[in-house]
């Protein structure tokens, strides 16, 4: 039964996220479902599958956020800014930037608090000029090249990424969900008696799944999490970082040179509240402090940072 449930997940994730498909779409689909394999018996099963990923009263589970992550990291690739992977098209020997980047990811992980999903970590260089980086439920991690580009050391891109690990440690993004669209009873209402349902039903609750992708979608690319989350994943981005051996003053370094940033051109993600980076500033300045934790050099990490970028230009050129 479990492994069975797990696969009908899959089935929606793919037509809601990855196909791109409506909640009208979906529905289609399912009444076809229902007439070939099992009747609405399998329909109804399937409601109560869906319905349980989005349960604001019980924990999601590990499966089911690699699911549902799955969904949003195709609907982020799925917007023209962020649309294009950086050396798709090249051998996985030939992807230099992109190895460099998993190499200081799975560093990173094997010292956070959450060193394994259910799907393990992915880390994407995303080939846009956008100031960003952001992490889907279950640990899908993307990166653009836009971003890369600010940094002055590998250690920067170590805070950044740590802070992208620290949301998925600590499930942000389905805090998110859960603080929204399935806050309250509206959820137990939905899924008491799934088998009962007819289309309008069904239709409301694939309608509120795929919200549900869209409210966290929102949030990575346009808005940002609350001042609360964005200081825990800098704290304990800091925590990560001289664990694993980096330079915890380095986070500090990239949030004061974003904070100098200024272009109409930047939207969302890490420049979308200006105001709110002296502030995330002083806690991280504090983290160092209450830790105790030192500075450190960066020499022999300082040739690989230099040859990354230069191949980042030589490609932009």
């Amino acid at each position: 039964m479990r492994k069975t449930a797990v696969s009908i997940s899959i089935v929606v994730v793919l037509l809601v996220g990855v196909y791109g498909c409506t909640a009208q779409q979906v529905i289609g689909a399912l009444e076809g479902l229902s007439g070939g394999i099992g009747g609405r018996d399998q329909l109804g099963f399937l409601t109560t599958t869906i319905g349980s990923v989005f349960n604001a009263t019980q924990d999601i589970t590990d499966d089911q956020e690699y699911y549902l992550g799955r969904s949003v990291s195709a609907q982020i690739l799925a917007e023209p800014a962020y649309s294009k992977i950086y050396e798709l098209r090249s051998a996985t020997e030939n992807r230099p930037v992109t190895q460099y980047i998993n190499h200081i990811g799975y560093a990173l992980v094997l010292v956070s608090g959450r060193p394994e999903t259910y799907g393990n970590y992915h880390f994407v260089v995303v080939d846009s000029q956008e100031f960003n980086a952001f992490a889907a439920p279950g640990g899908n991690i993307f990166i653009t090249t836009g971003l890369l580009n600010v940094t002055t050391s590998e250690d920067e891109i170590a805070a950044i990424i740590a802070h992208e690990i620290t949301h998925v440690a600590k499930k942000h993004g389905i805090a998110v969900i859960k603080s929204s669209r399935w806050k309250g009873a509206t959820a137990t209402i939905l899924l008491k008696g799934a088998q009962e349902y007819g289309p309008d039903e069904l239709r409301h609750l694939l309608s509120s799944f795929a919200g549900a992708v869209q409210d966290i979608k929102e949030t990575l690319i346009y808005n940002t999490y609350s001042p609360e989350r964005e200081n825990e994943a800098d704290s304990e981005g800091v925590l990560i970082l001289a664990r694993a051996g980096y330079n915890p003053w380095a986070m500090v370094s990239i949030l004061e040179r974003l904070n100098k940033v200024t272009s109409e051109e930047q939207k969302g993600g890490w420049l979308k509240e200006h105001e709110t980076f002296e502030t995330r500033i002083e806690n991280v300045k504090k983290t160092i402090e209450r830790e105790k934790l030192q500075k450190r050099p960066s020499s022999t990490r300082k040739d690989r940072h230099t040859t990354v970028l230069a191949l980042l230009e030589k490609k932009k050129g």
